[in-house]
């Protein structure tokens, strides 16, 4: 299991961006709803990582996107989100969550 991980780090807090390797390049659509990682794939490419780098980054975030299974399930795992809060685009799972 890997992944694509890029924190974006501004001053209104921290941003951690995951995605399952073996999406990246790819898009999917269903009905209006578009999941481009070919156009928008730098949002989630910084470093090639394991899962235990991704689960030090799920520690101190303001906001997560994440896409993919893998990705998922470490943050469903971590406590951080229920299954039932993920979304689906053409079968491909994501999710974004906010620390308020």
């Amino acid at each position: 299991m890997g992944f694509w991980m890029k924190v974006h780090e501004n001053p209104n807090g921290r941003v951690v961006a995951a995605c399952d390797a073996s999406l990246m390049g790819r898009s999917f659509s269903e009905g209006n709803a578009v999941l481009d990682l070919e156009g928008y794939g730098s949002f989630y490419k910084g470093s090639k990582v394991g899962g235990r780098e991704v689960l030090e980054q799920l520690k101190n975030f303001s906001s997560l996107n994440l896409v993919g299974k893998d990705a998922v399930a470490l943050a469903i795992g971590a406590g951080l989100l229920k299954k039932e809060q993920v979304g689906r685009i053409a079968g491909v799972p994501h999710a974004q969550v906010y620390r308020i």
